[in-house]
This record gives structure tokens, C-alpha cells and sequence, in this order.
């Protein structure tokens, strides 16, 4: 659209000329004048002067209706061209941060990446706390997805594509008897057997666990919601996503933790220093949420990659 439309657009928004000046970055006698120098070349005022707050002619209402008619084709064109663009768009960026992005998402790009070979896999691991962040990302378009154990939002497309049990790992030297009966090889988890899953979680009433730090906000509340109150060493990791070192602390018997199951098969192993506790509580499941933006829906990349995804979460147990 030609600058002096612009300027004439802007003046009749804000019902001023001073007002719409300084929006546009220009002095209000330039503004002024420019207009003034249009409305000679037209053969008609646009603008009533003697009205305060300034009042639009009846020539000037039909000019109006045009540029509006202008703005709108050319927003249309704009959004029909992204609309293109994301239709053949040759990457696709993800964000996750917590673990089980850490280990759905080698899955889930690998079939990605055998069926779509020369298309680019942007991933975005954020940091704790990043949810935030993340929904910004989506709206902007830096992002096109999100896997997380949150919702994104009523604004954005969240939906949850799998439901996921916890799991208590505990050090040999700190099982008491009673739960002795419960407890679980690594091996016997990737088996499994819920029927040997505890449901009188007092059972871990002794037990001391590694603290989350206060960034760990969810963490700890899903602990209070399953435990209550709980036994905790004064020992805490700020960044819960380094999973691998709460693991060794758990087989050096520093104290129990509680984390995912796909994450336990996805990064502890075998160790008979440590045994694994399945809980028989509600709350001791987490849902997993996958999240983006509507217009990212017209994309067959995304939508390819969506279904992989649920499909990979699908086999979770």
C-alpha cells in the first residue's frame, strides 16, 4: 500500500493527527502537510478539521472502506503465502524439557527420519521452567511442537497422547521388610508386573529420598501428592533433567528417588544395588502432552510427525 494511505489509514484510527504522528514516527506538521497535499491532488477533504476529535467526510468514508478493502486482501495474501510455506516446509522444530523428551523423542525421529530423510529435525531440550517459553515459541513459530508432561494453555492445542506410571528406585540398604515383596529387577520392570505394585505407599514411610530443588515444582507436588509427607537428605539437584546422576546417587545409597517409567527402562539399568517399586495409586501417573499450534495442522510434515508420535507413545507402557 502507497505510504500516504498509510498515513491516511492511521489518522483516521486514532481520530488525530498528533496521535497518529507519533505512531507513524513522523512530525505532525509533515503528516499534516503530506495529507493536505493529497486531499488537493484527489479533489476532496478526507478529513473534517473544525471537529474536534476530527471527523471523516462522506468522500472520505468511501476512500476509507478502499484502503480498508486493500489491508484486507493484502493480510489475506500474506497469510495464504505462510500458509504455502508451511505446507512445504522441509523442517519441523520440537520442544520438550523434561525427561521424556529425553527418550520418546530419539524414537519417534528416527521413524521420522526413515520416511522423511532430507527433512530437518530441530530439537529444543529448553530448561526447567521453560513451559513459558515454549508457548511463546509456538505462537511465533520458532516452535512447531511440544512434548511435556504439561498443557500449554487453553490458547494453544494441547492434547494428551499417552498416560505414563511413576517409579519409586530405591537402595538395597534402605528396603524394609515390608517392602521386600515389591520389589523389582530392571529387568522385571521392563516386564512389567503390576500385579507386585504397592498400594500402601506408608510402606515408604522410612525411606529418605533426594530433594527436588525448588525448580522442580512439579515434581515435588507429585511427591506430596502420592507420599504426603516424606522423608528427604539434605542433598538437591537443581536440574532434575540430569536424571543419570539421581540414579547413581540412589546406587551409592544416598537416598530413594522417584521418577517416569519410560525414563527408568530409558536410562537406569540393571544393579543389584538398587531395586525398582511400582505404585498401585492413581496418582502415581503422570499424562504426556503434545502441543501445537492449529495453524501448524495444515503442514503434512507436522501432521506426519503427530501421528508418529502418537503412535510411539501408544506402545509406552
Amino acid at each position: 500500500m502507497e505510504m500516504i494511505k498509510k498515513y491516511v489509514y492511521e489518522v483516521y484510527k486514532e481520530s488525530s493527527f498528533t496521535k497518529a504522528a507519533q505512531k507513524l514516527f513522523i512530525s505532525q506538521p509533515a503528516l499534516s502537510s503530506a495529507i493536505a497535499k493529497y486531499e488537493k491532488s484527489i479533489g476532496f477533504r478526507i478529513f473534517d478539521r473544525s471537529k474536534n476529535p476530527l471527523k471523516v467526510t462522506s468522500e472520505g468514508r468511501v476512500l476509507i472502506e478502499s484502503i480498508e478493502s486493500i489491508i484486507n486482501i493484502e493480510a489475506s495474501a500474506k497469510q495464504q503465502i505462510a500458509l504455502m510455506g508451511r505446507q512445504h516446509k522441509s523442517e519441523i522444530s520440537i520442544g520438550g524439557s523434561t525427561s521424556v523428551a529425553y527418550y520418546l523423542l530419539p524414537k519417534i525421529c528416527a521413524l521420522f527420519h526413515k520416511e522423511h530423510p532430507s527433512a530437518l529435525i530441530k530439537i529444543d531440550l529448553g530448561n526447567n521452567n521453560s513451559y513459558d517459553n515454549f508457548k511463546t515459541e509456538l505462537q511465533n513459530g520458532t516452535l512447531d511442537l511440544v512434548i511435556d508432561y504439561i498443557p500449554l494453555g487453553d490458547s494453544m492445542g494441547s492434547t494428551v497422547i499417552c498416560e505414563e506410571n511413576m517409579v519409586v528406585i530405591v537402595p538395597q540398604c534402605m528396603i524394609s521388610d515390608g517392602l521386600k515383596q515389591y520389589a523389582m529387577t530392571y529387568d522385571e520392570l521392563n516386564m512389567v508386573h503390576r500385579a507386585r505394585a504397592v498400594k500402601d505407599v506408608s510402606l515408604f514411610g522410612d525411606i529418605s529420598f533426594i530433594a527436588f530443588s525448588h525448580g522442580s515444582v512439579i515434581m515435588r507436588s507429585k511427591m506430596e501428592d502420592i507420599f504426603g509427607e516424606y522423608h528427604t537428605i539434605p542433598l538437591i539437584v537443581s536440574n532434575y533433567r540430569n536424571i543419570i546422576i539421581h540414579y547413581n546417587f540412589v546406587k551409592e545409597g544416598i537416598g530413594a528417588i522417584i521418577t517416569d517409567i519410560g525414563a527408568a527402562k530409558a536410562f537406569f539399568s540393571n544393579s543389584d544395588k538398587v531395586s525398582y517399586f511400582l505404585l498401585d495409586n492413581e496418582k502415581a501417573k503422570r499424562e504426556i502432552y503434545l502441543t501445537t499450534s492449529s495453524k501448524n495442522l495444515h503442514s503434512p510434515l507436522i501432521k506426519r510427525f503427530i501421528e508418529i508420535t502418537k503412535a510411539v507413545c501408544g506402545n509406552l507402557q
